[in-house]
């Protein structure tokens, strides 16, 4: 071979490796979009998130609320044992609550779930005056935050629920 066919031939090489170079850096840098199963934990939280409120909370702040508000109606719930009438009414929302959960986020529901807060609210309202009548008043003031926090957890559902069916079912926008 002549001197240019060499030089031709190594250029060419030289070219192949650097594309194969390049090639490795770009496979590399690809970063691909998977959509996540419904079963992934983090997926869970954030199903209905194009039809959340403005005023909704980052999701972490959910769980110590919900762990302080737990604890206080747990322990309004055993401290009432005199009062058949309050254990019932408590008993029945700590239920309701609990079906809210698996209602709103493994069911996918938000009407459903926004008729059993709807429920919470009533049982909760109905512990707060038995509770006022009874006299006992620390557990009044932990069902009252509870209530409070109702309250905002039912706007929080029902926006969900309003924009969720708005923008799903076309129909319903007229």
């Amino acid at each position: 071979m002549s001197d240019d066919e060499e030089d031709i031939n190594e250029t060419k090489t030289k070219e192949i490796k650097l594309k194969e170079e390049v090639d490795v850096e770009v496979e590399k840098n690809v970063k691909v979009k998977v959509k996540a199963p419904d079963y992934n934990y983090k997926n869970i939280f954030h199903r209905f998130a194009e039809y959340e409120s403005k005023f909704q909370p980052p999701d972490r702040y959910f769980k110590y609320a919900w762990t302080f508000l737990y604890i206080t109606y747990i322990i309004s719930l055993f401290t009432v044992r005199s009062s058949v009438g309050c254990t019932v009414s408590l008993s029945i929302g700590l239920g309701l609550n609990l079906l809210w959960i698996p209602a709103f986020l493994f069911f996918k529901s938000p009407l459903i779930s926004l008729i059993i807060i709807s429920l919470q609210l009533i049982w909760a309202v109905d512990s707060v005056f038995i509770l006022n009548k009874k006299r006992k008043f620390v557990q009044l003031v932990f069902i009252t935050m509870y209530l409070a926090w109702l309250c905002f957890a039912f706007y929080l559902n029902f926006v969900i629920t309003r924009n969720y069916y708005l923008f799903n079912f076309p129909v319903l926008q007229n």
